[in-house]
Order: structure tokens, then sequence, then C-alpha cells
């Protein structure tokens, strides 16, 4: 009577040790592989889901443009720039309702760079150019994005307007409407994106910007986030970054480091 059972405690221990074995594989899969997955709509998300969040991401970002946008009085002058930050002790961020000032027109061009790696962060290379022209401006940008272990990388193309909303004087905030598009293994999704930036200027040489976007695809929710330290010398500014990315509820995240200019 004792084969028998040795026999299958032994079969139950090789069954184990198969069923182990296997773990390491079905988990293999990296983020970046499972974010396509998501993507191309290989989720159990209900359409009901999908829809709802739709129109809370709508109602939230898109609803405030409605106000805001008006002067404080008739006779207040049309938004200007000044040419950097703490240029004028008044208005220490870039915007200026100052009479004497004629600068209709803003250049603001950056780019990132990693930090050196861990076994978390992500690779991260990055640039932007942002044209502000009075209460609007014109956004591109481009990121690559790269998880350790993965077989290929994210990469982000943007192409946004911007809405300058009525903020601090010590400040520059917009809602941002526009076309957002996503390459993986090469394929591409795209779809409108909506966001918000922030930014502040609370004592000098100091900054503090937050920016958050929300991109609808066919399958998954884009959301993209980021809050910066920036340190300003004059015209040219250094910044750390901090980056989230969530693809379809994926969630990345890294730090980095930037340049940046105005003319």
């Amino acid at each position: 009577m004792r084969q028998p059972a040795s026999n299958l405690l032994a079969a139950l221990l090789l069954a184990c040790l198969l069923a182990f074995s296997a773990l390491p594989e079905a988990h293999a899969q990296s983020r970046t592989e499972e974010a396509k997955d998501r993507l191309d709509g290989r989720s159990d998300e209900p359409p009901v889901v999908r829809a709802a969040r739709i129109f809370l991401h709508i109602g939230i970002d898109v609803m405030p443009t409605f106000f805001y946008f008006q002067p404080l009085h008739p006779d207040e002058p049309a938004l200007s720039y000044n040419r950097y930050p703490y240029q004028n002790p008044y208005y220490s961020g870039i915007r200026n309702f100052q009479e004497e000032s004629n600068r209709r027109g803003l250049w603001d061009v950056q780019a990132t760079f990693s930090l050196p790696q861990t076994s978390w962060a992500m690779q991260q290379a990055s640039a932007q150019v942002k044209r502000n022209i009075r209460y609007w401006s014109l956004i591109a940008g481009y990121e690559y994005l790269k998880e350790p272990g993965a077989p290929y990388p994210i990469h982000q193309s943007e192409f946004l307007f911007e809405r300058k909303f009525r903020f601090l004087p010590q400040g520059d905030g917009g809602f941002q409407f526009g076309l957002r598009t996503l390459h993986l293994d090469g394929d591409v999704y795209a779809g409108p994106d909506l966001g918000v930036n922030l930014e502040i200027y609370p004592w000098r040489p100091f900054s503090l910007a937050y920016n958050a976007s929300w991109t609808y695809t066919t399958y998954a929710d884009v959301i993209n986030q980021q809050l910066d330290l920036g340190i300003h010398v004059d015209a040219t500014r250094f910044f750390f970054r901090y980056r989230w990315l969530d693809i379809g509820g994926v969630k990345f995240g890294t730090f980095t480091a930037g340049a940046g200019f105005y003319f």
C-alpha cells in the first residue's frame, strides 16, 4: 500500500514543480507588452465603463474652458509676455498684463534626458516646441520611453493647441486639446487629447509646473502626467521631472532631467 501512496506523492510534487516552473513564463510579459494588449482591445473592461470615463473626462477637461477667459475689467491690457521668468518684478512668470509691454509672442523649447538608470527607471528622451501667441499656444512634442526588459519602446507624439486662462501674475496656465499618437512595435494608436498645464514661479529662481493630459483611443485611455522643479537663469532653465504614464491601467514612471530656453 505504501508504493501507490509514494507514487501519488511523487506525482503531486512533480505537478507542483511544473506549475511553479511555468510561473515565470506566465509573468514574463513586460508592462510595455501588456499596455499594447490594452491598446489592441485585449481587455475585459465593459464598453459602458469606457463610455462613462469618456464623459467624465470631457466634463473635467472641457467644461472649464467656458470660464476664466474674460478680462477682469474692460480696459485691462491684452496678455503679452516677458522675455523670460523673473525679468519683471511684478509679473515673475512669463505672462504680463502691463500696458507698455508689446511682446505678443514667445518661443519655449525644451528637451529631457534620462537620469542614471536603475532597475526601476525607464529610459526617456523628449523634445517639445511651444509657441505662445497672446492667449493661445501651439505645441509639438515627441517622447521616447523604454522599459527595462521590454522588447520594444513606447513612442509618443503630440500636436496640441493651448488656450490660456486667467491665473496668478506669478503663474501661467492653459487648457490643451489636440491629437496624440503612440507607436508600439510598429503599430500606431491615435486619439484626441485633452489636458491642463499649470506653472507657478513662487520665488527666484525656482518654478513648479504640473501637466496632465488624457487621450482617448479605441480600446484604452492614455493618461500622461508630469511634475517639474525648474531653476531659471535668465532665458535658460534647467529642471528635474517626474513622469507618470498610464496606458489602459498599465502604469509607468521615471525621473528625468532637462533644459530649455525662451526666445
